[in-house]
């Protein structure tokens, strides 16, 4: 999706995407003790949007640690993707149309070829990470069952 952004927000999201890397993972998982909890932005605002009618526990369950590590480890899988996608050639892409492929098939036999080192690569990045991701339930204590992953 960045890739194909118009050149002059690139930048933009390409800084919104680092930015977490200038705070400390720890904070960052205190920021979204603040976000999910019970008084928190996400319930609060699924209130006021008339979704819920009073507040639900989400800390302290699985979902708050898989949203947290998605929180955490995104921006280690969208450099290398975006990456390999803004290296892909769209005169291919634009060959595979005129030859007839339609779009799964212009997908799967172009784009995923061409950018499996970026997401081989983002895949590796995540997974070391994740790994020893057992700690951000000790400080929030968010969830039990983290260190079994």
């Amino acid at each position: 999706m960045m890739s194909k952004i118009h050149p002059k927000y690139r930048p933009l999201l390409l800084f919104l995407v680092v930015l977490p890397f200038w705070t400390n993972s720890l904070i960052r998982i205190y920021g979204m003790k603040v976000f999910l909890g019970v008084k928190g932005i996400l319930n609060t605002m699924l209130i006021d949007m008339g979704i819920l009618s009073a507040p639900i526990r989400i800390l302290n369950t699985e979902i708050a640690v898989i949203i947290g590590l998605v929180y955490l480890l995104l921006p280690f899988m969208i450099l290398p993707l975006y990456s390999a996608i803004e290296k892909l050639d769209n005169r291919l892409l634009e060959a595979a149309r005129d030859l007839g492929a339609n779009t799964f098939q212009r997908f799967f036999r172009v784009i995923l070829p061409l950018t499996m080192p970026g997401i081989i690569a983002g895949c590796l990045l995540v997974l070391l990470p994740a790994m020893g991701m057992f700690l951000c339930s000790r400080p929030t204590r968010w969830s039990k069952s983290l260190a079994c992953w």
